[in-house]
């Protein structure tokens, strides 16, 4: 009975002190780069904004637990980092979407969480320890991804000099306009397709696909 009414309050104290919170600001504006280091929690980042980063973080918090950040604005860097405290019982987890101005590179790490980018024009830096990368859109001089657990799509919508896309465990695909490419793609365990592109050693655009565990995939968009 003891061990009952334990739980029991345990469950009452949970349902009162746990949920989310929703926050917007403008981090700032004239932005040089923009670095992004999230604990726990899906990172959405959507390019075409205006000079200033317009931010919105959701929090999800257990026994009024939740996620800590600090912001810093360093000679036109801004940095967002966020990170969760230690939970026995709960979730504690922050999310962001950041709407931002094109040709502002952009460095994204995630521990756990997964990571999105649409319709931006630049150069990115995608990486998360846990969750998959989805790009759509992309149009820029270099597209980094990478993650040990997941998969990654990553779409173009114009040519782009240099794409890398590397997952340990996961499958890989790559869907970029006709033209000529230098194809790097491979896998240890699965299979590799690379569709409606035309492979040329010496071109001036490159795609790398890598995966260590998974099916990966190189193809013209149609």
């Amino acid at each position: 009975m003891v061990l009952t009414g334990a739980a029991a309050a345990m469950a009452v104290l949970w349902f009162t002190t746990s949920g989310t919170r929703m926050s917007d600001y403008l981090a700032a504006a004239e932005v040089k780069r923009i670095e992004i280091d999230v604990g726990d929690g899906d990172v959405t980042i959507v390019g075409g904004g205006l000079d200033e980063v317009a931010v919105r973080r959701t929090d999800h918090y257990a026994y009024d637990k939740g996620p800590s950040e600090w912001r810093t604005l360093d000679d036109g860097v801004v940095r967002i980092i966020s990170r969760c405290p230690s939970l026995v019982i709960g979730s504690c987890a922050a999310d962001y979407r950041l709407r931002i101005r094109s040709g502002v590179p952009v460095s994204v790490l995630v521990e756990r969480g997964n990571v999105r980018l649409t319709h931006y024009r630049g150069a990115a830096e995608l990486e998360t320890r846990a969750g998959t990368i989805t790009v759509g859109g992309f149009c820029g001089t270099l597209l980094q991804a990478a993650t040990r657990q997941g998969d990654i799509h990553a779409g173009a919508s114009c040519p782009v000099q240099r794409i890398e896309l590397r997952t340990d465990t996961g499958d890989v695909r790559a869907l970029v306009p006709r033209g000529r490419y230098r194809v790097d793609a491979d896998t240890n365990t699965g299979r590799v397709e690379v569709r409606g592109i035309e492979e040329a050693f010496l071109a001036r655009r490159a795609i790398q696909a890598l995966s260590n565990s998974g099916n990966v995939t190189v193809e013209s968009v149609r």
